[in-house]
């Protein structure tokens, strides 16, 4: 809960179609410039329930480890984790 720091990447839920997103970048464009994760929805997830969260955290995990691996934490941009 420190906002004094900026955040370094914005996730948005598998709820947000990729219409949701582009209208929340434009709105975000000159103010900040991070990467920007959605669920990809073909990979295979368990049902909402025991075990949801801590799939989903893992996959964005893994996305940002490989955003940060490609050296593209301060970029803008879409990534599918």
């Amino acid at each position: 809960m420190d906002y004094s720091k900026p955040p370094v990447a914005i996730f948005a839920g598998a709820l947000y179609s990729d219409e949701d997103i582009d209208k929340m970048r434009q709105s975000c464009q000159g103010l900040s410039s991070v990467p920007w994760l959605k669920m990809d929805m073909t990979v295979p997830k368990p049902p909402i329930g025991p075990g949801y969260a801590e799939h989903v955290v893992q996959r964005i995990k893994a996305c940002m480890a490989n955003i940060e691996a490609e050296g593209k934490l301060e970029q803008d941009g879409v990534w599918l984790y």
